[in-house]
């Protein structure tokens, strides 16, 4: 504290401002009643950004700038709670949340670079469709707002659009609804040629989604999940993905061979529907973490969040933190 004080180069209303909000953390470090301090705060977030999905940040190798990722648009001086670890990591000055000026969206970014590497991945956004695009790559949260391509051919003497769309949306819990729904709106009906054949399908990693504290409630508390985890075939199938005790990926793969077996035989189980049914329900949920994480970000939620147990001993009590109802 007395080298922070004596510091020569922060000016004297800082250095006093900054005095006052670090004296009660060196007092009592948990803070009164064991809410937490600032430092402790700071600190707890400069962990969190361990465990932080880095597609919730850009690191603009042009500029040399951290931009965050809000509500479909690039920032460049916007708070996110975990900039001091990206800071540390890309080192580079992540700006202070004074102006709030929007940067770029997605859609913006493309138009105004036609030679941006983006477009190699997505050759629709190009004035001229060529015809041969296969896959397109849009992150969800930038890309899934706003950015419409020209699928049905337009300007193209040659070319009549796309007929059949595959889109696989990957780690759909790592999206708010909003830009879920957003994202699948690429393709709806108003975009494409009429008559096109679409197909929807969701790609999630369980092995990492079952570390979510959302998805662990579910394993341990749903009672689908709780019966699934007792079964004697999930038993062996844990056993020989060498898993003391049966997971999410040793569940998810004997409900993948039942639906097999279903698909071969003309039936469709009870057991399947409703696992289908729990996830949905679930992934809603952690969706609903999503957007409050976002609102977060942008301090239109004042609330400490979630508690995570991956951040045990780190984080303050958790009936301190916030639930959501069942």
């Amino acid at each position: 504290m007395k080298a922070f004080i004596s510091h020569p180069f922060i000016a004297p209303e800082v250095r006093w401002k900054m005095f006052w909000t670090l004296m009660p953390s060196t007092i009592s470090p948990r803070g009164l009643g064991g809410r937490g301090s600032w430092v402790m705060t700071e600190m707890l977030n400069l962990a969190k950004g361990y465990t932080d999905n880095p597609g919730n940040i850009r690191m603009d190798n042009i500029t040399g700038k951290i931009n965050v990722v809000h509500n479909g648009q690039r920032f460049d001086s916007m708070d996110t709670p975990t900039r001091r670890y990206w800071e540390v990591e890309y080192n580079s000055d992540l700006t202070l949340p004074y102006e709030h000026k929007t940067m770029v969206t997605m859609n913006d970014f493309i138009k105004d670079n036609l030679n941006v590497r983006f477009a190699g991945f997505s050759g629709t956004a190009d004035k001229q469709a060529d015809g041969l695009v296969v896959l397109s790559l849009p992150d969800t949260r930038v890309g899934g707002r706003g950015l419409d391509l020209n699928f049905k051919g337009k300007g193209s003497m040659s070319f009549n659009g796309y007929h059949r769309y595959k889109m696989l949306i990957i780690d759909p819990q790592l999206a708010s609804e909003a830009h879920y729904i957003q994202a699948q709106g690429r393709i709806d009906t108003g975009r494409i040629p009429k008559g096109s054949v679409r197909d929807f399908a969701m790609v999630m990693d369980v092995g990492a989604a079952q570390q979510d504290p959302v998805f662990r409630r579910m394993l341990t508390e749903e009672p689908l999940f709780q019966q699934l985890r007792q079964n004697p075939q999930v038993i062996n199938y844990a056993s020989k993905n060498g898993h003391m005790v049966p997971d999410w990926s040793d569940i998810h793969a004997f409900i993948t061979d039942v639906k097999a077996a279903e698909a071969g035989s003309g039936v469709k189980g009870e057991v399947p529907y409703r696992y289908e049914q729990v996830l949905k329900k679930y992934l809603a949920k952690k969706q609903v973490v999503v957007e409050q994480d976002q609102l977060r970000s942008a301090s239109v939620l004042q609330d400490a969040g979630l508690f995570d147990p991956m951040m045990h001993g780190l984080m303050p009590a958790p009936q301190l933190y916030g639930t959501w109802s069942k």
